[in-house]
C-alpha cells in the first residue's frame, strides 16, 4: 500500500516537472521569436515595439497562472 502512495506522489510532481519544463519551452521560444519581429522593426515603428513586449509580458503571465492554478 505505500508503494502504490508513493508512485502516486512520484506521478503527481513528475506531471507538475513535465508541465513546467513545457511552458518554459514555451516560454523561451515564444519570446526569442517576438524579439526577432521587434529587432525586424526596430526604430521604424515604436508603438508597435511596445505592443510586441506587452502581448509578450500578458501571454507569459497567463501561462504562469494557469500553471499555477494546478
Amino acid at each position: 500500500m505505500r508503494d502504490e502512495v508513493l508512485a502516486q506522489i512520484a506521478a503527481k510532481h513528475s506531471l507538475t516537472a513535465n508541465k513546467a519544463l513545457q511552458f518554459g519551452d514555451f516560454a523561451a521560444i515564444y519570446t526569442i521569436l517576438i524579439l526577432l519581429n521587434i529587432l525586424d522593426t526596430l526604430n521604424t515603428d515604436p508603438e508597435t515595439n511596445l505592443t510586441s513586449i506587452l502581448s509578450v509580458s500578458n501571454a507569459i503571465a497567463q501561462q504562469v497562472s494557469s500553471l499555477q492554478s494546478f
